[in-house]
């Protein structure tokens, strides 16, 4: 259940982070890598940027994006 669940919690992220103008969500320096890049490099970016969530900070960030906990929305990413 854990294992299925972090799968669509993953995914989730990516699709935020991969349409227009999610990149914005990213950290400063990882703006810097997607900003005016061909669609294969944004899309390294974004995905290296997710592996590097611990657990914690992927649902975190994941219940930011969507509701799913009573985390505020103005903590910084």
């Amino acid at each position: 259940m854990v294992e299925y669940r972090g799968k669509d919690i993953v995914k989730a992220i990516f699709k935020a982070l991969s349409d227009r103008d999610g990149t914005r969500l990213l950290p400063d320096d990882f703006q810097i890598l997607c900003k005016g890049a061909p669609d294969n490099i944004r899309m390294r970016a974004i995905s290296d940027f997710i592996a590097g969530m611990t657990d914690r900070y992927a649902f975190e960030f994941y219940g930011r994006l969507y509701g799913a906990t009573n985390l505020t929305i103005h903590k910084p990413l």
